[in-house]
């Protein structure tokens, strides 16, 4: 088996999803979880739902999909001020150990929903063969065919601004736990 540049890329993006579960702790990534997963209900509940989206504009429910990525945005933002207030005392062995696993599964996720969307839009001749020949590529498409609704395929997908919303709300915990990760040190200095 040959490992090639995409395998590196999965490699490096899970160890540093592992490491900021780490620093974070389980506590936080739960925080970050119920609040991304509420935000959702309440969009879902509201917005999408069946039975009260056939009385709603469409308009009013691709709207619905950027009110959900404002409470994401928002729940993220109440959960760092959350953690940086008064959870550091609360980070224990057992906390980091449990952010370092959710963080291994985070970093998984993130890769093979980005493998499956490259996946979707580009055709496979036109992908370099480092991609197409990644072991890492195989397994992302082989697991996610396990949970990605058929119907959400290439131009479809984009019709559907509440998926395009939440895979961007995915990509933004990560953005935000770097920039978390980087100011730390400065934070620490600000609290002195």
């Amino acid at each position: 088996m040959q490992i090639t540049f995409l395998d590196g890329i999965f490699v490096a993006l899970v160890l540093v999803s592992a490491i900021l579960g780490w620093l974070r702790g389980l506590t936080r990534e739960a925080i970050g979880l119920v609040c991304f997963a509420v935000a959702g209900m309440i969009v879902y509940a509201y917005a999408l739902n069946a039975g009260v989206g056939q009385w709603l504009r469409p308009s009013f429910r691709y709207m619905a999909s950027y009110v959900f990525l404002g409470a994401v945005i928002v729940t993220f933002l109440v959960a760092a001020w959350v953690s940086h207030f008064g959870m550091a005392p609360w980070i224990t062995t057992g906390g980091r150990i449990g952010g370092l696993l959710f963080g291994l599964v985070r970093g998984i996720l993130i890769f093979a929903i980005a493998v499956v969307l490259i996946d979707l839009f580009v055709r496979l001749k036109d992908l370099p063969v480092w991609f197409t020949g990644a072991k890492s590529r195989e397994l992302a498409n082989e697991y996610m065919r396990l949970f990605w609704p058929k119907e959400w395929t290439g131009i479809r997908l984009l019709s559907h601004p509440f998926v395009m919303m939440g895979i961007a709300a995915l990509y933004l915990s990560v953005v935000t736990d770097l920039i978390a990760a980087v100011t730390r040190p400065y934070r620490l200095r600000l609290r002195r």
